[in-house]
C-alpha cells in the first residue's frame, strides 16, 4: 500500500518506537532466510526515507506512533463537506513498556545469530481506532483482546476513551474469537444493534468458530462476515493424501479473492441508516 501511495502517511503501534526494534529490523532483514517477521517492517522504513522530498525530511523519516488518545489523523471543516478524524485507542503505556522490554530479549548477543521473530500473544500492542467522520462513528477494533487486567487491552481502552458518542460501525476485534469480546464495549462505545464485521483468519485453528458468530448474533441482527471459513482439505485418496503428508507439514484451502463490505452513508443526512454492501463473498450472518 506505501509503495502505490507514496504520499501516504504510515502509522504504527509506538511499541515499535524505539533504538532495539530499529536494530531488530535490520538485523533480522539482512540475516535471516525467508520471511523474517520484521521483514515489511524493513521495507517500510525504506519507503518512508526513500519518500521524504528533501534531504532534512529523509533524516527524519519516520512512522507515526500510535498510542492511547493521540489523534493520528484531524481534518477541520473549513473547506470541506464535514470535519474528519481518526484517534488511536491502544497501545497503553504500561503494555508499551512490557512490549519494549520484550523486544530487547530478541536482540542477539555479540557473536549469535538473528534469530527469528515469533507472533506473541496476547496481542496488547495492536492499535484500535476510533473513527469521527462529520456526525458519524466507527470502532475498529483490529486484534485487541481482552485480559481483565487494568490498564491493557479492551479494559484499558475504556479507560483512555472519554467521548459520550457511540459508534455505529463495528470492526470486531481479533477475527471474533471469544478471548477478544468484552461485554461493556457493546454497552458503552457501541450504539444498540450496530453493523458490526468480522474479518475470518484462515491459517491454523481458523476464526471465527460457528460459536463465535452466534455468541456475536446474540450483541447484534446486522452482523457479516468478509468471507467464510477455508473449509477442510479435500480428500484426494489415500495413496496421494499419504504423500501430501509426507512432504507438506500441513495443508490448508485456499480460497479466491477477498471478500469486501462497504458501509455508506449519505453525508448531508445524518438520520439516514447506513447501507451495506457484500462484495466478492461476504456475506449476513443469519441472527
Amino acid at each position: 500500500m506505501l509503495e502505490r501511495l507514496p504520499q501516504a502517511r504510515f502509522a504504527c503501534s509506538a511499541a515499535l518506537n524505539t533504538d532495539n526494534f530499529a536494530t531488530l529490523v535490520e538485523a533480522g532483514a539482512s540475516t535471516i532466510q525467508g520471511r523474517s517477521g520484521v521483514d515489511e517492517f524493513a521495507a517500510i522504513f525504506r519507503l518512508l526515507v526513500e519518500n521524504a522530498p528533501t534531504e532534512k525530511s529523509k533524516r527524519l523519516a519516520a512512522p507515526q506512533f500510535a498510542i492511547e488518545n493521540r489523534t493520528l489523523l484531524s481534518l477541520p471543516a473549513d473547506g470541506r463537506p464535514f470535519s474528519a478524524a481518526v484517534k488511536a485507542l491502544s497501545p497503553s503505556d504500561g503494555t508499551v513498556r512490557l512490549a519494549l522490554t520484550d523486544i530487547a530479549r530478541w536482540l542477539p548477543k555479540a557473536g549469535e545469530a538473528q534469530r527469528r521473530i515469533i507472533n506473541r500473544s496476547p496481542n496488547s500492542t495492536s492499535v484500535v481506532l476510533w473513527v469521527e467522520v462529520g456526525t458519524r462513528r466507527a470502532l475498529l477494533g483490529a486484534d485487541l483482546e481482552h485480559t481483565a487486567q487494568s490498564g491493557e487491552g479492551w479494559i484499558g481502552v475504556l479507560t483512555c476513551h472519554r467521548s459520550a458518542e457511540l459508534a455505529t460501525v463495528f470492526k470486531v476485534p481479533h477475527h471474533g474469537s471469544a478471548n477478544a469480546d468484552y461485554a461493556d464495549i457493546w454497552a458503552k462505545m457501541l450504539v444498540q444493534n450496530p453493523v458490526a464485521i468480522v474479518t475470518p483468519f484462515n491459517a491454523g485453528k481458523s476464526l471465527p468458530q460457528s460459536s463465535d458468530l452466534e455468541r456475536l448474533s446474540r450483541r447484534t441482527d446486522r452482523l457479516y462476515c468478509t468471507a467464510g471459513a477455508a473449509g477442510k482439505p479435500p480428500s484426494r485418496g489415500a495413496m496421494v493424501d499419504r504423500t501430501v503428508r509426507h512432504v507438506a507439514m500441513e495443508r490448508r484451502v485456499i480460497d479466491g479473492e477477498p471478500g469486501h463490505i462497504r458501509v455508506r452513508w449519505p453525508s448531508k443526512q445524518p438520520d439516514v441508516e447506513p447501507t451495506v454492501e457484500l462484495l466478492n463473498g461476504a456475506y449476513a450472518v443469519a441472527s
